[in-house]
């Protein structure tokens, strides 16, 4: 039976009722556009919804390598705690010695940098792409207002606050230039991938000798302190090239400018031919290294028969909840012969041998044994809601859980959404759930041409050359392009007038003045998370499901290595354990996903997560996320008494766009241990000695 329900003779609601037993009117299902309505006596038991969202498309194959870029090298010295730039070089592949532009020529930084872009604003390099090394938390910071200045049209593309392309257009919009960060797209120091792609290096230079008072210093090679990490007898072989001319500050700076313009060039160049070589990818045409790994897959290596939606919306906002990333805790501070192992590739092997979520999502709520039978079904995948129940006695326990601003592995009682492969593992370990409401997939094998290419090339490989290099890079980006955000915010130069009319269409994000009466504006479109929004965000291709998938698989397989019986866990990170006895030998190897043991520590100090160090006869090792100036592992002991802190001098950089200029200042950084994730054990005499999981309490229905 169908019924349209009418509105001046308008249709606003169509649906079809077909009943479930003829022997009872009230039980029936009604269909309603691409929703399903189960009803049991008349009242609602569950509905199932269907969605069909876009296929990401497969791409063709080019038949010739375009490089048509340009780089660039902008160099800053120190000023009353300012960086100020003072030397910009530039390096098309062919003329290096005619764009080199030094402070003392013009009347300021700015001045200098406007000269400098306009010099490359021609026809000869319309749409060339301009790569710097850092632009997006350096170069940038400085360069923005500088293009804001020279053109009145800027596009922008950002992604967690970093400039991914920037975008000018000049001579009446004849022709535009981008802006990019070589090392999104190569994340290495120039001087280490000079040598795994085996072109001239950088050259050495005094950073710190260089300031606004000797710019056209000349005289004796400066004193080796202004040297970072030389040796005396290299300092010494590299003054004996200038026992009979004068060192020149104007043209050692040309030199090592130009010198890093041609090494990144060169870099670059055979990077992007020997990826072209590969997939017929055309580099250069991607602004970071997960977009054109993502290519890669889509050119060469995605099969026909493999269809991935385009997740967004409400798919998308429900999938983003259970999405995590690795577990990181700290379990016991302080032991004595230790072992820490990496897992080799671990998110390759979770590619290469787990099912991941294909084609259109279906949603159930309501029906939790239906519920429950699909997350049992081997051939889908799905993210469930769940009341969850862990009782204390888990060793390790496997499901994240965000608590404020941090996420934690608890015990005891709460509801979260977690993929169905997490759950089969968790009831294994003594979990018990109440399900609520799933979205479920098919799945199938997706990435393992891709993933056993790039290993075989990496294995077969010298460790120090560029094809290990790429084969590195590529197995490793691929999968966090798919958890991408579809709905990435917007970014605009505008004047400050047209604000308005932005406000009434959007949610604006930020607002940062730049010159001559323009704001840089961050904003959300209105309506942006609907689901039938497909056209106008066709560039946004990503599926959270897969990434989901991906590093569920690794907490699972994590998992098994935190909770072996007869063995104490000391720490975890993503990929790495540290254990009190040396793995079963089976487990270890240089295949994907074994074990590499990386230390063996005589003692060792975990003091929360990414503070850790070890000792033995042989080094000393200490790992401290944030802090620039190393700790010695003896000082890290003593924060196991409760209550102790330690304070070190630290160098932070303040970036401001809108003034265009970086400050760093000298601060404090306060080091101690720290109870976000999981609750502290002190003896009687206030050693920090043992962790527990926070033990939640949120429900009371099991």
């Amino acid at each position: 039976m169908s019924v349209d329900y009418k509105l001046n003779n308008k249709t606003i609601i169509s649906f079809t009722d077909e009943l479930l037993d003829v022997n009872n009117l009230g039980t029936f299902k009604r269909t309603i556009k691409n929703q399903i309505l189960y009803f049991r006596e008349g009242q609602l038991e569950y509905r199932e919804k269907n969605y069909n969202y876009p296929i990401i498309p497969k791409l063709q194959e080019r038949s010739h390598l375009i490089n048509k870029f340009i780089t660039m090298d902008l160099e800053t010295f120190k000023e009353n705690g300012v960086l100020v730039p003072y030397a910009v070089s530039i390096y098309d592949g062919k003329n290096i010695n005619n764009k080199f532009f030094y402070l003392s020529d013009y009347k300021n930084s700015t001045d200098m940098l406007i000269n400098a872009i306009k010099s490359i604003m021609t026809r000869k390099y319309h749409c060339y792409k301009v790569y710097l090394h850092n632009f997006s938390n350096f170069d940038g910071i400085f360069l923005l207002d500088i293009l804001n200045q020279i053109t009145d049209k800027i596009e922008i593309k950002k992604n967690e606050g970093r400039f991914i392309d920037i975008k000018i257009h000049f001579n009446n919009d004849k022709y535009k230039l981008h802006f990019r960060d070589s090392l999104l797209m190569l994340p290495a120091s120039l001087d280490k991938l000079a040598h795994q792609f085996n072109v001239e290096s950088k050259s050495i230079f005094p950073y710190d000798f260089v300031n606004s008072q000797n710019l056209n210093y000349k005289g004796s090679v400066p004193d080796i302190k202004y040297f970072k990490n030389m040796s005396l007898n290299y300092y010494n072989k590299y003054s004996s090239e200038y026992k009979y001319i004068e060192w020149d500050m104007r043209k050692e700076t040309e030199k090592y400018c130009h010198q890093d313009c041609k090494t990144l060039f060169d870099i670059l160049e055979l990077f992007f031919k020997q990826n072209f070589d590969i997939t017929t990818v055309n580099g250069s045409k991607y602004p970071s290294l997960s977009s054109l790994a993502f290519a890669n897959f889509r050119t060469k290596f995605l099969e026909d028969n493999i269809k991935i939606a385009n997740i967004r919306g409400e798919v998308y906002t429900f999938i983003k909840q259970g999405y995590f990333g690795g577990a990181v805790d700290v379990y016991k501070p302080y032991g004595k012969k230790l072992y820490l192992y990496d897992v080799n590739s671990l998110y390759p092997y979770i590619m290469l041998n787990n099912k991941m979520p294909i084609g259109q999502p279906t949603l159930i709520d309501g029906n939790s044994k239906l519920i429950e039978s699909i997350l049992m079904n081997n051939n889908k995948f799905s993210f469930v809601e769940v009341d969850v129940y862990c009782p204390e006695d888990v060793k390790a326990p496997l499901l994240l859980h965000r608590l404020n601003t941090n996420t934690v592995a608890p015990t005891g009682t709460w509801t979260d959404i977690y993929s169905s492969i997490e759950i089969k593992r968790a009831i294994q370990l003594g979990y018990k759930f109440h399900y609520k409401k799933c979205v479920y997939f098919e799945c199938d094998y997706i990435f393992t041409n891709y993933v056993k290419y790039y290993y075989h090339q990496k294995k077969n490989s010298d460790k120090y050359s560029s094809h290990y290099t790429i084969s590195k890079l590529m197995l490793n980006s691929l999968y966090g392009r798919f958890g991408m955000n579809p709905n990435l915010d917007q970014h605009i130069i505008t004047n400050r007038e047209d604000l308005n009319k932005l406000i009434e269409s959007s949610t604006i994000k930020d607002i940062i003045q730049l010159s001559n009466g323009k704001d840089l504006i961050s904003y959300t479109p209105d309506n942006v998370m609907r689901d039938d929004l497909t056209d106008k965000f066709r560039n946004s291709l990503t599926s959270i499901p897969i990434a989901a998938a991906i590093t569920a698989g690794a907490r699972n397989y994590m998992s098994k290595f935190k909770n072996m019986e007869n063995y104490t866990l000391y720490y975890s990170d993503t990929d790495s354990i540290v254990l009190d006895r040396p793995l079963p030998q089976e487990y270890v190897g240089d295949e994907l996903g074994q074990f590499k043991l990386e230390y063996i520590f005589d003692e060792a100090v975990f003091l929360c997560p990414k503070v850790y160090g070890g000792i033995n006869s042989d080094f000393e090792l200490v790992r401290v996320k944030g802090l620039r100036n190393p700790v010695k592992f003896d000082l890290l002991k003593t924060l196991l008494k409760k209550g102790s802190s330690l304070q070190s001098p630290n160098e932070i950089w303040y970036k401001d766009i809108s003034a265009g200029n970086i400050k760093i200042k000298d601060e404090i950084y306060t080091l101690s241990v720290s109870d976000s994730k999981r609750q502290l054990i002190y003896d009687p005499n206030n050693n920090f000695v043992d962790t527990k999981p926070i033990h939640l309490n949120e429900m009371n229905n099991f």
